[in-house]
Order: C-alpha cells, then sequence, then structure tokens
C-alpha cells in the first residue's frame, strides 16, 4: 500500500509527516506492507487538517485535527472513504498533545483500512 497523505498543520505542532508516520506505522503493525512511492497494489490517499487556537474563558489551548482519505486501486477506483476528527485542551505543549490526537486518528483509519482490506 502506498500512503498519499497531505498535511495541512500549524506550525507549532511539530514536523510534517506525523500522521503519515503515524499510520504508516499502525497498518504495518496490522501486517501490511507500506511505501511513500512506486507502483503498490492499493494507494491510501487523504488530506489531514489541524487548528490550534487558545480558549481564553479556560485558559488553555485547543487543538483539533480532521482527516480525510480515500483507498484507491493502483488504477484510480475507488474503493472506500473514511473521515475521522479529534479534539483536546492542551496547556503549554502543543506537539504533545498533537500527538496524541493523530496517533488516535492513525489508530481508527489504520482499523477501517484494514477492515476493508480484509473483505476483499
Amino acid at each position: 500500500m502506498r500512503l498519499d497523505i497531505d498535511e495541512e498543520r500549524v506550525a507549532a505542532l511539530g514536523g510534517a509527516g506525523i500522521f503519515a508516520t503515524s499510520l504508516g506505522e499502525r497498518l504495518r503493525q496490522a501486517g501490511l506492507r507500506v511505501a511513500t512511492a512506486g507502483p503498490t497494489d492499493f494507494t491510501l490517499r487523504g488530506t489531514v487538517t489541524s487548528q490550534a487556537s487558545a480558549n481564553r474563558r479556560l485558559a488553555l489551548n485547543d487543538i483539533s485535527v480532521s482527516a480525510a482519505v480515500n483507498l484507491t486501486t493502483p488504477d484510480g477506483q475507488l474503493l472506500s472513504s473514511h473521515l475521522t476528527r479529534g479534539d483536546s485542551y492542551a496547556g503549554s505543549d502543543l506537539a504533545a498533545v498533537y500527538r496524541e490526537v493523530v496517533d488516535e486518528q492513525a489508530i481508527d483509519i489504520a482499523g477501517q483500512v484494514y477492515r476493508e482490506l480484509c473483505k476483499r
């Protein structure tokens, strides 16, 4: 399976590719071969968006992450679509909370993709 994930992130939340890395790890743990380039049987293509903002009422930061991915065949045929969203309050360590939210979403997406592939 090839991963093609576009991550639009807030600069303070860490390096690029965090979601793709986490998702790839989860898929490998499930026994799937994952690549970032080259010919594969399936492609997982998607977009991840994130937002961090100050919640002045609670004196905390809010983080939200949304991921939308499509599982396709090599010829582009859509097999399934998956959408997930996670939110959390954060103190001053936005990057750590961002990673936690992303990891939760990667686990969810990997499970959905694995189930879809088992049906085939």
